[in-house]
């Protein structure tokens, strides 16, 4: 039967009959197995069980337990029961476990640590014993253990930004500028040129030039100004001469030239004498806007055509020796004749004549209102003057 101690039972190592030495487990522990414990009984030495750890008795013999051969020995499934003369031991908890090999060994959630394993941008996984860290989100270049690190987008080709625009790195991405004045779009999509000239801002049948935020006018001739809005004026230098009037028009002027005046800036004087107005072989002199005749002997008026009352005065008294001198058109005319005349007849309407004592129509003067014969005549108001006729004035 077992012992209290569930050990085999002690037993009982027979007299081998040899001498009494007085202590049977003096010699060789009694015969029993060397992890027992002998004590003289009535009948010999008495061999204690076997220790824990081992199968048998004290007198067959002790034999080592292998507790490893069931269920581990025990120890947790994770870690190694190695046997010991008696007994075992269980091996370390794996890394990733918290714990013993005796007690049992629990997984540790690397993922709640203070300072988790991953990159704080990925994403922690916990797993048996051990953990998985999640990829590096777009824009991040490395791995979420070795850590995530920025990737510039704007180092290459701007970032895929409008060339025209600004390229800002931010975490994980970049943000594009927007487009400068006189585009439209984004940064983003691309900047494309406002066409300024749509809107047909050149006036008066300017063309438009479309530049960057702006356009040129390239005006039509006769017009000015940003936009072509302006109507130069083509009379501001006073192109009319001698007196015209000028109207201003589009890319041009007209002259309005003052009577006399011609051409396209009013700078002939019409020559009123280019029709010959003077007749009966009068000769003519241009003026403004007029002309003067100077008529022939018997012809006056502004164009010569009248004939003019004349005078004919004759020359000594003395019979056989009479001179006949004519005087036509009008003024003075002196002297009439070397000594002066003797007989003037009045003809042609003409009601009356002057003539004058002294040269040219500057001394005493007589009107003769008939035919009048100096030879006997007495100038009463000339101090008795008679054919001392020096000039005559013909109306």
């Amino acid at each position: 039967m077992p012992d209290a101690a569930g050990n085999a039972d002690a037993g009982t190592v027979p007299d081998s009959g040899a001498p009494d030495a007085g202590d049977p487990c003096a010699v060789n522990n009694g015969g029993c197995d060397p992890l027992v414990m002998c004590t003289a009984g009535a009948g010999g030495a008495v061999c204690g069980a076997c220790p824990a750890g081992y199968a048998g008795d004290g007198v067959v013999g002790c034999t080592d337990v292998d507790e490893c051969a069931a269920n581990n020995g025990g120890c947790d499934p994770l870690v190694t029961c190695m046997n010991t003369a008696g007994s075992r031991t269980c091996g370390m908890c794996p890394a990733g476990y918290a714990g013993t090999g005796e007690a049992g060994c629990t997984d540790v959630d690397e993922c709640a640590a203070t300072t988790p394993p991953c990159d704080p941008l990925v994403t922690c996984t916990n797993s048996a014993g051990s953990f998985t860290c999640g990829a590096c989100p777009s824009g991040y270049s490395g791995g979420g253990v070795s850590g995530c690190m920025d990737v510039d987008e704007c180092a290459t080709n701007n970032g895929g930004c409008d060339a025209l625009t600004t390229c800002t790195n931010t975490p994980g991405s970049r943000t594009c500028g927007a487009c400068p004045a006189g585009y439209m779009g984004t940064g983003a999509t691309g900047c494309a040129n406002i066409n300024e000239c749509a809107g047909n801002p050149c006036q008066n049948g300017g063309s438009c030039t479309d530049g960057v935020n702006a356009f040129t006018c390239t005006c039509a001739a006769g017009y000015s100004g940003t936009t072509c809005e302006t109507n130069i004026d083509e009379c501001a230098g006073n192109p009319c001469q001698n007196g015209g009037s000028c109207t201003d028009g589009v890319n041009g002027y007209s002259c309005t030239c003052a009577a006399g005046f011609s051409g396209t800036t009013c700078e002939t004087n019409i020559d009123e004498c280019a029709g010959s107005p003077c007749q009966n072989g009068g000769s003519c002199t241009d003026g403004v806007n007029g002309y003067t005749c100077t008529c022939t002997g018997g012809y006056g008026g502004p164009t010569c055509a009248d004939v003019v009352p004349h005078v004919q005065i004759l020359l000594h008294c003395a019979t056989g020796t009479d001179v006949l001198n004519t005087f036509s058109g009008s003024g003075c005319f002196g002297p009439v004749a070397p000594g002066g005349a003797s007989y003037a007849l009045l003809h042609g309407g003409l009601t009356s004549v002057t003539v004058w004592s002294g040269p040219n129509c500057t001394a005493c003067s007589y009107t003769v209102t008939s035919d009048l014969n100096f030879c006997g005549a007495s100038f009463s108001g000339c101090g008795g003057l008679n054919d001392n006729v020096q000039s005559v004035s013909i109306p």
